[in-house]
């Protein structure tokens, strides 16, 4: 085996990074979207095909010795070709090569590309100057993201920033409250505003009139940040964790989801304990969900692959097979409505936080169960974001079903933190301005459902965190102090990084 090594290195060291360099290029593309522990199971898939690969050369070549060479230069094309299926055959033959030779089939061009393929690397292969070249190309393909990597970690240490304190002070003399409603806040991740599906010519009344008839209100379309982390901090810390002109932070540790984690609770939850209520998290494999202050809701699976996993290889040649075997409920709303019989025995002083992935990518396919966008973060193409809309429609409904006919007197939020990602190919040529984009960001989606007794304090134009500000006081049947409605922009990365603006719509 050491003389097979000694022998085949450069081969192997090549096969090895065409094996690795999708999940560190995925890694490193997805860095703030990612739980590391959560792609591990991908990592382990990859290196066990990459074992398999080279046990199956081996042997062959045990059997064959004058074939090995060719044993390894037809794997490293197959790999090549099966690991970047999604461009091999969509982007380049059917997008491309199909449309120029119409007369050949897109499957049949790809079946004549891989001997011819295997004919081209052997040529290559025959070459030393070449060959080494070949060699730094497929290493440089996964050290240099994984270069990236090591850095973005080394500046993700906590910042120290200064969060405005609440001023909903705890008042420990009052602990006796009329009401032990349970809570049930739903935040569609990504979900757009009325204004926004106006825009993208989506009729989503089948949403609205239905909140409409389970007497829901609705409440104001502007979201107090426009990114994650931000706005759901803004939720749990009951105020703008940062404003503009506070000093610029360099990563995103101190806030959702990683809050959760701080030794100290968030507000929210400490004003929760107060009042007597346990709060519940069903989540997500981005957000995952830290024990320390909160019962976390465990993930059902139905299947072998997570969610990071699916995206990984859904750009592969197994994307297309990947229903039989992913997981169909991998997000908060499936986890409790699956849990809801066995939860709903105790009913009182609960508060339900479920942080609903969808409609943000990876989009949903037809059957509305299997993942098949091809990023975490990209929002392309619209038609698959509208059908993701619809599945997460179908979902809120139901579960909302599930509440009124189990707890009755239940309040619910439904909300997003922050609207699709829109780009000029989304919208009518009425809404080409720059603007728009940021407005459909922004734009949230709104409604609760609350006490007959606790409507007086309710005012429409009221965001996120004056929602909340308000469940709390009505829970506690006490008028709610409410804080200035104001949004905040800021970006994912560049040198703008860790800074918010006040957005000031144009």
């Amino acid at each position: 085996m050491i003389r097979f090594y000694e022998v085949y290195k450069l081969h192997i060291w090549v096969l090895f990074s065409i094996f690795i360099t999708p999940y560190i290029i995925f890694y490193n593309h997805n860095f703030e979207q990612l739980i590391f522990i959560d792609t591990l199971q991908a990592l382990s898939l990859l290196t066990s095909l990459f074992l398999f690969t080279l046990c199956a050369i081996y042997l062959s070549g045990k059997f064959f010795p004058n074939l090995i060479n060719f044993f390894f230069i037809s794997s490293i094309v197959g790999v090549g070709i099966a690991l970047n299926f999604e461009f091999f055959y969509t982007n380049l033959i059917v997008e491309k090569v199909s449309p120029m030779i119409w007369i050949l089939n897109p499957k049949l061009v790809l079946v004549l590309a891989y001997p011819l393929g295997i004919l081209l690397a052997m040529a290559f292969f025959r070459f030393e100057i070449l060959k080494i070249f070949l060699f730094f190309f497929f290493i440089s393909g996964w050290l240099l993201p994984g270069v990236q990597i090591v850095t973005k970690a080394l500046n993700n240490n906590l910042t120290e920033l200064r969060f405005e304190e609440s001023d909903l002070k705890i008042d420990s003399n009052n602990n006796i409250f009329s009401s032990k409603e349970n809570v049930y806040f739903i935040l569609l991740d990504g979900y757009a505003s009325e204004e926004t599906f106006e825009r993208l010519s989506f009729n989503n009344d089948i949403l609205y009139d239905y909140l409409d008839e389970e007497s829901f209100i609705r409440l104001g379309e502007n979201g107090s940040y426009n990114v994650t982390y931000l706005a759901l901090a803004s939720i749990f810390n009951l105020t703008y964790p940062v404003v503009e002109g506070d000093p610029k932070f360099t990563n995103r540790l101190g806030f959702f989801p990683n809050m959760l984690s701080n030794e100290i609770a968030p507000t929210l939850i400490q004003q929760l304990k107060h009042i007597g209520y346990d709060f519940v998290f069903s989540g997500n494999s981005w957000s995952g969900c830290d024990p320390k202050h909160v019962t976390c809701l465990k993930y059902i699976t139905n299947g072998f692959l997570n969610r990071e996993s699916s995206v990984l290889l859904s750009k592969t040649i197994f994307g297309r097979y990947l229903y039989l075997i992913a997981d169909r409920d991998h997000d908060a709303m499936s986890i409790l409505i699956k849990n809801f019989n066995s939860i709903a025995k105790d009913k009182n002083s609960k508060f339900y936080f479920l942080h609903h992935f969808s409609p943000h990518p990876p989009y949903l396919s037809e059957d509305c169960q299997t993942l098949q966008s091809r990023s975490l973060i990209a929002w392309e193409p619209p038609k698959d974001y509208i059908k993701t809309v619809e599945c997460v429609n179908e979902k809120a409904m139901k579960l909302i079903s599930t509440i009124s006919n189990h707890d009755p007197s239940g309040i619910i939020v439904v909300q997003s933190d922050h609207g699709p990602v829109t780009r000029m190919n989304w919208l009518d040529l009425s809404y080409q301005h720059e603007d728009v984009s940021m407005k459909n960001r922004i734009g949230i989606i709104n409604y609760v459902k609350a006490p007959e007794e606790c409507h007086k304090w309710l005012k429409s134009s009221i965001g996120p965190i004056n929602t909340i500000r308000f469940v709390l006081s009505c829970l506690q049947r006490k008028e709610p102090k409410y804080v200035e409605e104001k949004t905040y922009i800021t970006v994912y990365k560049g040198e703008e990084f860790g800074i918010v603006k006040e957005y000031v719509s144009n």
